[in-house]
């Protein structure tokens, strides 16, 4: 009986250690992954919690709604979106927007200065970080 006890032991200190082991694995490759995600120029995927959606811009008046969200952590640490917004104007047309912008590392969201310049910079802005936004420039 103290044999079995023994040999029981034995194998359960040698299966924690193997499972430290692969934990520690797959963290390395996790982050091998990501930085070769960084490298080829697309942003590895970040879910964003209900604060900071209520933080992103909308690009209309009434009835606004967030329709896409594209969210990725960037090498700095400061998270990237590009979100597209729907609604209507005051005289009831619809209309679609495009935004991009960070997050800082204390919660801050700052919109770049790309929807200044026109909706293809927008656009343009989404694409160099490797989203694809449903969206169609006229």
């Amino acid at each position: 009986m103290v044999r079995l006890a023994f040999l029981l032991l034995v194998c359960m200190s040698f299966s924690g250690s193997a499972r430290a082991g692969f934990l520690d694995e797959l963290r390395a490759k996790a982050a091998a992954n990501r930085a070769a995600m960084i490298k080829a120029g697309k942003l590895p995927p970040v879910q964003l919690n209900q604060k900071q959606i209520s933080q992103l811009p909308y690009g209309a008046r009434v009835e606004p709604k967030v329709v896409w969200i594209g969210a990725g952590r960037q090498q700095d640490g400061t998270i990237f979106v590009c979100h597209v917004t729907t609604g209507k104007n005051y005289f009831g047309t619809r209309s679609l927007a495009l935004f991009t912008g960070t997050f800082e590392a204390d919660g801050a969201y700052h919109q770049a200065a790309a929807y200044l310049i026109n909706k293809q910079a927008v656009l343009n802005d989404c694409w160099r970080h490797g989203f694809v936004p449903p969206v169609r420039i006229r």
